[in-house]
């Protein structure tokens, strides 16, 4: 049978990393034929990132978080072309090599199944469009016309009390307001204060959030007076909620200035800020840290900012997060605005604590390795928290020259990744085969820029069946059976236990069976067992499990069959893969069952 197993790479930051490859080929079996070895590496994750704005230009509905979102897509674009001379260079790579290939569809070689027998070809479709607009995203000759074109459009949502409804003809709304005006203050900061649109534009985009400002100001100051009232009545006020900390972040960072009254709001939601830390969310923690550090209310700041960080984890594999409890279906984007939030408080308040910093930043990037960012304020905030500041600046800006060296004890081959102007790598992605045979022990890469790398190593070899052994690189998959010695006729129950080491989106199990084994169960179709959604795919020898959502946990699924004739069989393999980072993957051995009446 043919098997491919993996190694992940990980680099973090400059220096030597090395990842053992003694597993592969069936840990050098003899057995293990027709190998081939294939060597893939990103020097920059960060363009992954750039890669995901053409799916904020697609308004999944016609409401204001759309619409908003189309023209920040459209506006950091506009100051990424301006501001990243090496653009050009590598948009002409772009056209030549392609990047339109969505991961779900790419590398099938690598995942022993393709796609059409998936339920994902729609997704795969939809992904590789956006991809291809990448390259019509920054056409600097519509970049400036694609602006002004949303931004009036966006004029037109906005009412005369300076509010937005979520969807035309509803009343104005505090919370799209300020979800905009967040937005809108986050896209100044990316920007430099929008500093290269044309001034015209700039004036506009002010005046717009000058007035959003106004709206969600007054909607808070109608909170202030009935807090002030029930404080007047011996009431203990405490604030805390988003749409005060928000409403103070928008007043800190819009650049509009504050009356003297919305000024007394501020400063009294500031004050009663004192006290709530406890009943807090990590994410109010960071937004309390964020503003309080603005107000210049350091103390206070460092109370909400060690409260939040007592919540994180840290981890070689997968950096700097709030960790959930195992199997928890918290929304991805639930998780993402609160980490994009945690990212904000650390540059704030620990610019200098780089471990920290990078930490954070891995976590996210390493989200955007294994998952498909859909449109929506949630891929917005992490563009935004991985594209801003100086060091994402000049990660855009860099041309790294790593070296990855296979070690074969005293022989080694070197593959240089170089991102220079003139390499093939210039995207950012290095893939080589090698067909020769041979098994290395070991790969080194020899990092020399700043930020995350990364990679993998996958073996492809023929086995005969019962020579294979188990195999796992972050996805574990374990078979277990009722009983090993079943008669003619016998109902045969098959466990399946999965363990993720984190989120993954898109992944398949296949599940081999004994030539035997009848399933009891014949149609395919959506299922719901072991705290898991998926669709169920019965085919002649396998079955296929296909789970658009795998949280990070372990699960147990169950699949009964019926004993049907004698003989002596082989189970065959269970194989568990991620389709859309296919180096995330296990197998189980296979096994012999004798089947006597």
């Amino acid at each position: 049978e043919w098997i491919t197993e993996s190694v992940e790479l990980q680099a973090d930051g400059p220096g030597t990393f090395t990842a053992d490859l003694s597993t592969l080929f069936n840990k050098d079996n003899a057995t293990a034929t027709q190998r081939r070895l294939t060597v893939e590496y990103t020097t920059h994750p960060i363009w992954n990132v750039v890669q995901a704005l053409p799916a904020l230009r697609e308004p999944q509905h016609d409401d204001v978080l759309s619409l908003t979102s189309v023209l920040y897509s459209n506006i950091l674009a506009a100051h990424i072309a301006g501001t990243t001379p090496r653009l050009k260079t590598i948009i002409e790579l772009w056209k030549q090599q392609g990047v339109a290939q969505s991961p779900l569809a790419d590398k099938e070689e690598l995942k022993q199944l393709i796609l059409d027998e998936t339920p994902w070809l729609r997704e795969a479709d939809k992904d590789s469009q956006r991809r291809a607009q990448l390259i019509d995203l920054f056409n600097e000759n519509l970049l400036n016309s694609r602006v002004d074109a949303t931004l009036e459009k966006l004029r037109q949502r906005q009412e005369a009390d300076g509010g937005f409804a979520w969807f035309p003809g509803m009343h104005s709304s505090e919370l799209m307001t300020r979800l905009v005006c967040i937005e809108l203050t986050h896209l100044r900061a990316l920007t430099d204060d929008f500093s290269l649109l044309p001034s015209e534009t700039v004036t506009q985009l002010n005046s717009l959030l000058a007035s959003g400002v106004r709206f969600v100001a007054q909607a808070n100051a109608e909170h202030v007076q009935e807090m002030k009232k029930a404080e007047a009545k011996g009431t203990t006020i405490q604030t805390g909620s988003l749409m005060h900390l928000d409403y103070i972040y928008i007043s800190q960072r819009a650049g509009v200035e504050l009356t003297k009254s919305q000024q007394s709001d501020v400063r009294y939601l500031l004050d009663h800020l004192k006290g709530s830390v406890a009943g807090m969310s990590n994410n109010e923690r960071a937004m309390a840290a964020i503003v309080l550090k603005g107000a210049g209310r350091n103390k206070d700041a460092r109370l909400y900012f060690d409260s939040m960080k007592e919540h994180l984890t840290t981890t070689a594999a997968h950096g700097t997060f709030f960790d959930y409890a195992g199997g928890s279906f918290t929304p991805t984007d639930h998780k993402v605005i609160i980490h994009t939030a945690a990212m904000e408080a650390v540059r704030e308040l620990a610019s200098d604590d780089s471990a920290l910093n990078s930490g954070l930043r891995r976590w996210l990037l390493q989200q955007k390795r294994t998952q498909m960012w859909e449109p929506g304020i949630c891929t917005a905030n992490a563009v935004y928290a991985l594209l801003h500041g100086e060091a994402a600046a000049a990660d855009l800006q860099s041309t790294a020259k790593d070296r990855l060296t296979l070690n074969y004890g005293k022989k080694k081959a070197v593959v240089t990744a170089s991102s220079g102007a003139d390499s093939p790598a210039a995207l950012g992605y290095l893939r080589e085969t090698y067909t020769d045979g041979a098994a290395p022990k070991s790969i080194t890469v020899e990092r020399r820029n700043a930020g995350e790398a990364w990679g993998a190593v996958y073996a492809q070899y023929l086995t005969p069946i019962a020579d294979a052994t188990a195999h796992a690189a972050g996805l574990t998959i374990r078979r277990e059976v009722s009983t090993a010695a079943p008669r003619l006729g016998d109902k045969f129950t098959t466990r399946y236990i999965i363990t993720a080491d984190r989120d993954y989106e898109y992944v398949c199990l296949r599940a081999d069976r004994a030539a035997c084994a009848e399933p009891a169960e014949q149609l395919s179709g959506y299922r719901w067992q072991g705290g898991l959604g998926y669709y169920r795919a019965v085919r002649d020898a396998h079955t296929d499990y296909f789970f658009d959502r795998l949280p990070k946990g372990t699960y147990v699924l169950e699949e009964t069959a019926f004993i049907d004739r004698e003989g002596r069989y082989t189970t065959g393999l269970t194989t568990i893969r991620c389709l859309y980072a296919p180096e995330y993957a296990g197998h189980t051995p296979a096994f012999e069952i004798n089947i006597n009446q």
